[in-house]
């Protein structure tokens, strides 16, 4: 695995790896183990930075890595790079992209909001209000499209956040 392999994308792999690894019954009625096989990220590297809207490029093998994009939808996700920035994309049916998020540090959004900066700092810039979105993520959207995202607690949503929350990831989300 990668540093800059997505939170979510790692929740998403935990929760695969807790169901292939369920007890098997042998025989004698002990338990054993299941195989688990490897899983594997499909990883892309990228001529131009991805865009809400853009087909991803024929060729690429599908993924079998559904990523969470909001607290009621999964798509299949891909990691990609540009620019010496790692993004996570997500593809409907048609292959074309309907969401990019990075958890990269030196990413800047056009607003100059990168990860690690404070909720007091993303709203200070951003005029905009912070939105839970249950169970997924606290979010403040960014004049550019971009949004910046925000976690707490066992449920990611939890309590309310304090002035220094950090962005822990930013992410642009299509239809």
């Amino acid at each position: 695995m990668t540093k800059h392999l997505g939170r979510y994308t790692l929740v998403v792999l935990a929760l695969t790896s807790m169901v292939l690894c369920q007890t098997a019954l042998s025989q004698n009625g002990k338990k054993k183990a299941a195989r688990q096989p490897e899983i594997k990220s499909v990883r892309i590297a990228l001529k131009e930075e991805p865009r809400l809207g853009s087909r991803l490029a024929g060729g690429v093998r599908s993924s079998s890595i559904l990523l969470p994009i909001s607290p009621s939808r999964m798509y299949p996700s891909y990691e990609v790079s540009y620019d010496d920035i790692e993004y996570t994309i997500c593809v409907n049916g048609n292959r074309i992209i309907n969401y990019i998020s990075t958890e990269t540090p030196d990413f800047r959004t056009p607003e100059g909001i990168a990860v690690g900066n404070t909720l007091e700092k993303v709203l200070e810039v951003s005029q905009a209000k912070l939105v839970k979105e249950k169970g997924w993520a606290f979010v403040v959207p960014l004049k550019s499209g971009w949004k910046a995202a925000f976690i707490q607690g066992a449920s990611m949503t939890e309590g309310e956040l304090a002035p220094n929350a950090p962005v822990i990831w930013l992410f642009k989300r299509g239809r």
